[in-house]
Protein backbone atom coordinates (compact mmCIF):
# COMPACT_ATOMS: atom_id res chain seq x y z
CA UNK A 1 0.00 0.00 0.00
CA UNK A 2 1.16 3.45 -0.93
CA UNK A 3 1.33 5.80 1.74
CA UNK A 4 0.36 9.70 1.08
CA UNK A 5 2.15 12.04 3.13
CA UNK A 6 -0.24 15.09 3.97
CA UNK A 7 1.26 18.26 5.07
CA UNK A 8 -0.36 20.83 7.07
CA UNK A 9 0.51 24.10 8.66
CA UNK A 10 2.42 24.08 11.64
CA UNK A 11 0.93 26.29 14.49
CA UNK A 12 3.53 28.82 14.18
CA UNK A 13 2.93 29.25 10.21
CA UNK A 14 -0.88 29.73 11.23
CA UNK A 15 -0.17 32.21 13.67
CA UNK A 16 2.45 34.17 11.41
CA UNK A 17 -0.34 34.12 8.35
CA UNK A 18 -2.97 35.20 10.62
CA UNK A 19 -0.45 38.39 11.87
CA UNK A 20 -0.18 39.09 8.15
CA UNK A 21 -4.01 39.03 7.92
CA UNK A 22 -4.52 40.96 10.66
CA UNK A 23 -1.72 43.80 9.72
CA UNK A 24 -3.40 43.78 6.38
CA UNK A 25 -6.75 44.87 7.30
CA UNK A 26 -5.26 47.53 10.22
CA UNK A 27 -3.85 49.04 6.93
CA UNK A 28 -6.50 48.72 4.24
CA UNK A 29 -9.90 48.63 6.42
CA UNK A 30 -9.42 52.69 7.85
CA UNK A 31 -9.48 53.54 3.61
CA UNK A 32 -12.05 51.60 2.75
CA UNK A 33 -14.46 53.14 5.68
CA UNK A 34 -13.32 56.14 4.94
CA UNK A 35 -14.03 55.45 0.76
CA UNK A 36 -17.45 54.48 1.76
CA UNK A 37 -18.55 57.19 3.92
CA UNK A 38 -17.20 59.68 1.36
CA UNK A 39 -19.20 58.27 -1.87
CA UNK A 40 -22.33 58.32 1.07
CA UNK A 41 -22.05 61.71 1.66
CA UNK A 42 -21.64 62.96 -1.66
CA UNK A 43 -24.69 60.55 -2.58
CA UNK A 44 -26.66 62.52 0.19
CA UNK A 45 -25.80 65.90 -0.80
CA UNK A 46 -26.70 65.79 -4.75
CA UNK A 47 -29.81 63.83 -3.09
CA UNK A 48 -30.68 67.23 -1.30
CA UNK A 49 -29.65 69.74 -3.67
CA UNK A 50 -31.92 68.10 -5.92
CA UNK A 51 -34.54 68.11 -3.80
CA UNK A 52 -33.84 71.57 -2.78
CA UNK A 53 -33.35 72.45 -6.51
CA UNK A 54 -36.84 71.13 -7.44
CA UNK A 55 -38.83 72.70 -4.66
CA UNK A 56 -37.48 76.34 -5.60
CA UNK A 57 -38.46 76.18 -9.50
CA UNK A 58 -42.23 74.75 -8.22
CA UNK A 59 -41.85 78.07 -5.72
CA UNK A 60 -41.29 79.99 -9.02
CA UNK A 61 -43.84 78.30 -11.01
CA UNK A 62 -47.01 78.74 -8.35
CA UNK A 63 -45.98 82.55 -7.47
CA UNK A 64 -45.46 83.36 -11.00
CA UNK A 65 -42.30 85.56 -10.30
CA UNK A 66 -39.05 85.88 -11.67
CA UNK A 67 -36.33 86.78 -8.75
CA UNK A 68 -36.34 84.53 -5.65
CA UNK A 69 -36.80 87.61 -3.33
CA UNK A 70 -40.14 87.74 -4.33
CA UNK A 71 -40.38 84.03 -2.96
CA UNK A 72 -41.07 82.76 0.42
CA UNK A 73 -37.71 81.01 -0.26
CA UNK A 74 -36.19 84.22 0.57
CA UNK A 75 -38.60 85.60 2.96
CA UNK A 76 -39.33 83.07 5.12
CA UNK A 77 -37.01 80.11 4.25
CA UNK A 78 -37.52 78.35 7.65
CA UNK A 79 -41.07 77.67 6.42
CA UNK A 80 -40.35 77.04 2.92
CA UNK A 81 -37.82 74.05 3.89
CA UNK A 82 -40.74 72.96 6.59
CA UNK A 83 -42.83 72.66 3.76
CA UNK A 84 -40.23 70.94 1.26
CA UNK A 85 -38.30 68.26 4.07
CA UNK A 86 -38.97 66.61 6.60
CA UNK A 87 -37.96 68.71 9.70
CA UNK A 88 -37.53 67.91 12.77
CA UNK A 89 -36.37 71.11 14.50
CA UNK A 90 -35.63 74.74 13.29
CA UNK A 91 -32.74 76.47 15.02
CA UNK A 92 -33.73 80.08 16.33
CA UNK A 93 -31.02 80.11 19.08
CA UNK A 94 -27.43 80.85 18.93
CA UNK A 95 -24.74 78.23 18.40
CA UNK A 96 -24.18 75.45 19.61
CA UNK A 97 -27.46 73.98 18.65
CA UNK A 98 -29.26 71.06 17.53
CA UNK A 99 -28.10 72.35 13.78
CA UNK A 100 -24.46 73.21 14.16
CA UNK A 101 -21.41 73.17 16.31
CA UNK A 102 -19.60 76.13 18.28
CA UNK A 103 -19.26 77.82 14.96
CA UNK A 104 -16.16 80.39 16.25
CA UNK A 105 -13.97 77.16 17.03
CA UNK A 106 -15.64 73.30 15.90
CA UNK A 107 -14.95 74.15 12.19
CA UNK A 108 -11.85 73.74 10.50
CA UNK A 109 -10.78 73.67 6.73
CA UNK A 110 -9.63 70.85 4.67
CA UNK A 111 -6.05 72.15 5.76
CA UNK A 112 -6.82 71.57 9.21
CA UNK A 113 -7.28 75.14 10.17
CA UNK A 114 -9.63 76.28 12.65
CA UNK A 115 -12.46 78.72 10.73
CA UNK A 116 -15.33 80.98 11.77
CA UNK A 117 -18.61 79.67 10.32
CA UNK A 118 -21.68 81.97 8.95
CA UNK A 119 -25.04 80.88 9.71
CA UNK A 120 -28.45 82.71 9.98
CA UNK A 121 -31.41 81.65 12.89
CA UNK A 122 -33.50 79.80 10.47
CA UNK A 123 -31.55 76.33 9.94
CA UNK A 124 -33.10 73.69 9.84
CA UNK A 125 -32.25 70.43 11.01
CA UNK A 126 -34.04 67.11 9.03
CA UNK A 127 -34.71 64.23 10.75
CA UNK A 128 -31.72 62.50 8.54
CA UNK A 129 -29.70 64.44 10.38
CA UNK A 130 -28.79 66.79 7.37
CA UNK A 131 -29.09 70.83 8.03
CA UNK A 132 -29.68 73.77 5.54
CA UNK A 133 -30.04 77.00 5.65
CA UNK A 134 -30.22 79.77 3.69
CA UNK A 135 -28.05 82.61 3.82
CA UNK A 136 -30.02 85.02 2.77
CA UNK A 137 -28.18 87.72 4.67
CA UNK A 138 -24.78 86.91 3.02
CA UNK A 139 -25.56 87.38 -0.85
CA UNK A 140 -22.93 89.79 -1.00
CA UNK A 141 -20.02 87.69 -0.23
CA UNK A 142 -21.12 85.23 -2.76
CA UNK A 143 -20.86 85.25 -6.63
CA UNK A 144 -23.10 88.01 -8.17
CA UNK A 145 -26.48 86.86 -8.66
CA UNK A 146 -26.70 83.98 -6.29
CA UNK A 147 -27.26 83.19 -2.85
CA UNK A 148 -25.31 80.86 -0.54
CA UNK A 149 -26.90 77.81 1.04
CA UNK A 150 -25.12 75.85 3.66
CA UNK A 151 -25.89 72.08 3.62
CA UNK A 152 -24.37 70.22 6.69
CA UNK A 153 -24.57 66.33 6.15
CA UNK A 154 -24.03 65.79 10.03
CA UNK A 155 -25.19 68.51 11.56
CA UNK A 156 -23.50 69.74 14.78
CA UNK A 157 -21.63 66.04 14.69
CA UNK A 158 -17.98 65.95 13.79
CA UNK A 159 -15.43 66.37 11.58
CA UNK A 160 -17.25 69.65 10.52
CA UNK A 161 -14.91 70.22 8.12
CA UNK A 162 -15.29 72.51 5.09
CA UNK A 163 -15.58 70.92 1.63
CA UNK A 164 -15.93 66.92 3.55
CA UNK A 165 -19.21 67.15 5.54
CA UNK A 166 -20.29 70.77 5.21
CA UNK A 167 -20.67 72.38 1.41
CA UNK A 168 -22.02 75.44 0.20
CA UNK A 169 -23.37 75.36 -3.38
CA UNK A 170 -25.15 78.55 -4.75
CA UNK A 171 -29.18 79.44 -5.34
CA UNK A 172 -29.42 81.63 -8.47
CA UNK A 173 -31.51 84.71 -7.73
CA UNK A 174 -32.04 85.67 -11.65
CA UNK A 175 -31.46 84.32 -14.72
CA UNK A 176 -28.09 84.75 -15.86
CA UNK A 177 -27.89 84.39 -20.10
CA UNK A 178 -23.73 84.86 -19.45
CA UNK A 179 -23.75 80.76 -17.77
CA UNK A 180 -26.81 79.91 -18.88
CA UNK A 181 -27.86 79.25 -15.18
CA UNK A 182 -31.59 80.06 -14.94
CA UNK A 183 -33.32 81.23 -11.34
CA UNK A 184 -34.07 79.03 -9.16
CA UNK A 185 -31.07 76.55 -9.81
CA UNK A 186 -28.76 75.42 -7.04
CA UNK A 187 -25.45 74.57 -7.94
CA UNK A 188 -21.57 75.63 -7.74
CA UNK A 189 -20.55 79.31 -8.20
CA UNK A 190 -17.20 80.58 -7.63
CA UNK A 191 -16.91 84.09 -5.64
CA UNK A 192 -15.57 87.11 -7.13
CA UNK A 193 -13.03 87.32 -4.74
CA UNK A 194 -12.04 83.58 -5.28
CA UNK A 195 -11.54 83.61 -9.28
CA UNK A 196 -13.07 82.48 -11.89
CA UNK A 197 -14.35 79.61 -14.01
CA UNK A 198 -11.30 80.55 -15.91
CA UNK A 199 -9.11 80.67 -12.75
CA UNK A 200 -6.77 77.14 -12.65
CA UNK A 201 -8.75 74.17 -10.85
CA UNK A 202 -5.18 73.66 -8.97
CA UNK A 203 -5.68 77.09 -7.66
CA UNK A 204 -9.48 76.62 -6.74
CA UNK A 205 -8.21 73.63 -5.02
CA UNK A 206 -6.12 75.28 -2.43
CA UNK A 207 -8.64 77.92 -1.93
CA UNK A 208 -11.18 75.38 -1.25
CA UNK A 209 -8.96 74.04 1.34
CA UNK A 210 -8.02 76.98 2.99
CA UNK A 211 -12.14 77.34 3.51
CA UNK A 212 -13.56 78.74 0.39
CA UNK A 213 -16.67 75.97 0.55
CA UNK A 214 -18.44 77.68 -1.96
CA UNK A 215 -15.65 76.94 -4.30
CA UNK A 216 -15.44 73.21 -2.48
CA UNK A 217 -18.81 72.35 -4.11
CA UNK A 218 -17.80 74.30 -7.66
CA UNK A 219 -14.74 72.20 -8.03
CA UNK A 220 -16.79 68.71 -6.64
CA UNK A 221 -19.78 69.70 -9.40
CA UNK A 222 -16.78 69.90 -11.96
CA UNK A 223 -15.64 66.88 -11.08
CA UNK A 224 -18.42 64.38 -11.43
CA UNK A 225 -18.50 64.36 -7.73
CA UNK A 226 -16.20 62.36 -7.17
CA UNK A 227 -16.26 61.60 -3.63
CA UNK A 228 -11.77 61.77 -4.12
CA UNK A 229 -11.93 65.43 -5.36
CA UNK A 230 -10.19 66.52 -2.43
CA UNK A 231 -7.31 64.58 -3.28
CA UNK A 232 -7.46 65.41 -7.22
CA UNK A 233 -4.40 66.47 -9.48
CA UNK A 234 -5.47 68.73 -11.95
Amino acid sequence: MIKIKKSAFTLSEALITLSIVGVLGVIVLPGLIKDSINKANVALLQSTVSQLNDAVLTELTKTNVTNIEDTAVYKTPDKFLQRTFDVAEVCKTATPNACYANTSKDYKTANGDTTSLAYSSKAVLLTNGVVIDILTTNTTSTAPGHMPVSIDLNGPKGPNILGVDRHLPCLAKTSDPTTGRQVGTVGGCIRTSAGTTATSNNTLLSRCKSGNTEVCYYLLEQSGFDPNYLNKTY
